[in-house]
């Protein structure tokens, strides 16, 4: 899962196999250990009690919570790339890691489709 922070925004993006994990067990957790031995994790979560995107940082660990019913619909429906939300202080999107229409490699690997793939255009 990638994380992406960039201003006042949060990104995570998922590739098929975290897709499938995350199904599975409702939620999805990567870290990031850093030289000193401090640790960063980050986790996205299907919750029931959320009525749209949310997220917490507890200094340690960026916690993603998202309605079970979106997730759902996100998960099963191959065309829907991401739940957004901006509706609070925090933008939050979650997103289906696509591969890039250059390739990059290794990087790429379990990335979902392009949907512009093998078109004319980008």
């Amino acid at each position: 899962m990638k994380l992406r922070i960039r201003g006042n925004s949060i990104r995570l993006r998922l590739n098929q196999k975290e897709t499938e994990k995350l199904n599975f067990d409702g939620m999805y957790e990567e870290k990031t250990q850093f030289p000193n031995g401090s640790v960063l994790s980050y986790s996205l979560l299907i919750n029931d009690k959320v009525p749209e995107p949310t997220a917490e940082f507890d200094g340690k660990s960026i916690r993603v919570h998202i309605p079970r019913e979106a997730a759902q619909k996100w998960l099963r429906n191959p065309d829907e790339i991401g739940i957004y939300s901006d509706n609070q202080s925090l933008k939050i999107i979650i997103e289906k890691d696509f591969r890039c229409l250059v390739p990059r490699g290794e990087e790429d690997l379990d990335a979902y489709p392009h949907p512009k793939e093998n078109k004319d255009s980008c």
